[in-house]
């Protein structure tokens, strides 16, 4: 039988305490690294989904828009066909397009024309503003008379017709 001395036992001791450290290191590693794993798998799913449903939603909500401002388009010809369905009206237009008359012809058909407009514009509620704009985009008569002579050139819908 051999003894044992006392140098030996601090070695054991040493050993059993870097074994019990090694065999606890690995089960935490074994208990962590599944939970984490599922954790992150979790988080990205709920990520991607959650992407998935506002683009859903902001789909639709572009959808309904869409439709609306479509429908209030498609309504538009019909408020401006009554608008100039009004002989006095067209020709209201066209000679202040063309204005070749004295300063007080042109005054006169200014003021049917802003009259007619005044009442579009109020009857139907579609507009904040109906104005007549010559070929070089130049605004001739409006509901609102700070903008006329202002030039409309750059703007989209003068320059798309």
């Amino acid at each position: 039988m051999t003894s044992t001395g006392p140098a030996e036992q601090p070695l054991r001791a040493s050993r059993r305490a870097n074994l019990r450290d090694i065999l606890l290191r690995t089960s935490l590693l074994f208990a962590l690294l599944p939970l984490l794993s599922v954790s992150i798998l979790t988080l990205w799913r709920q990520y991607r989904s959650s992407q998935a449903q506002v683009v859903a939603q902001l789909t639709s909500v572009a959808t309904l828009k869409e439709y609306q401002v479509n429908t209030w388009f498609d309504s538009l010809p019909v408020e401006l066909d009554m608008l100039v369905a009004n002989p006095g009206v067209r020709a209201s237009m066209a000679e202040l397009l063309v204005g070749q008359h004295n300063e007080f012809m042109l005054t006169g058909w200014r003021t049917i024309l802003v009259d007619s407009l005044l009442v579009s514009k109020s009857s139907g509620q579609k507009f904040d503003e109906v104005f007549l704009i010559d070929m070089n985009g130049l605004v001739v008569v409006s509901t609102e008379p700070v903008h006329e002579g202002h030039s409309m050139k750059e703007e989209r819908f003068f320059q798309e017709g």
